[in-house]
C-alpha cells in the first residue's frame, strides 16, 4: 500500500470510481479579509497491492488542518475498506477531502497533515495572503 497522490486543489470529487481535480497543486491563497472559507480541497488516491486486495481491508485515515499559530482548525477522520476480490493489478482507492468550509484565521502559511494507517504522513503546505 502507498499514498499514490495527495495534492491540494480548487476541487476535487469522485464520479463511477474516477477521481476528478481541478487544478491540482494549489499551494497560494488570497482572501479579501480573515477569518475565512479556506475554499479548498485534498486530492487522495491510495493504490492498494493484489495482495492486500486478496482479503477484506479497512485503513483509517486522518486529515489536519494547522494554522500558523500551531492551532489545529479542522481535523476529519475517516476509513476506507474494501471487499476481498482476486485481483492481478494494483487498484485504487480516491478520497476527495473537503477544506472547502475549514475557517482560516489569518494570513500566514497553512499545513494540512495527512495520516493513513502507518504509512509516513503527508504534509501539505498552503500560504494565506491578503490582497496587496
Amino acid at each position: 500500500m502507498r499514498i499514490a497522490m495527495a495534492v491540494a486543489a480548487d476541487a476535487a470529487n469522485v464520479r463511477e470510481g474516477m477521481m476528478n481535480v481541478l487544478s491540482a497543486g494549489v499551494t497560494q491563497f488570497v482572501r479579501e479579509e480573515y477569518p475565512a472559507r479556506l475554499g479548498i480541497d485534498v486530492a487522495l488516491m491510495i493504490e492498494i497491492t493484489p495482495e492486500e486486495l486478496a482479503s477484506n481491508g479497512a485503513i483509517e485515515a486522518r486529515f489536519t488542518l494547522v494554522a500558523p499559530s500551531g492551532e489545529t482548525v479542522a481535523a476529519i477522520d475517516g476509513e476506507f475498506a474494501w471487499a476481498g476480490s482476486e485481483a492481478e493489478s494494483s487498484s485504487y482507492l480516491a478520497a476527495p477531502v473537503s477544506f472547502r468550509d475549514a475557517v482560516v484565521p489569518e494570513p500566514g502559511t497553512y499545513v494540512i497533515r495527512i495520516a493513513v494507517a502507518d504509512l509516513d504522513e503527508i504534509v501539505i503546505k498552503l500560504t494565506g495572503h491578503a490582497p496587496v
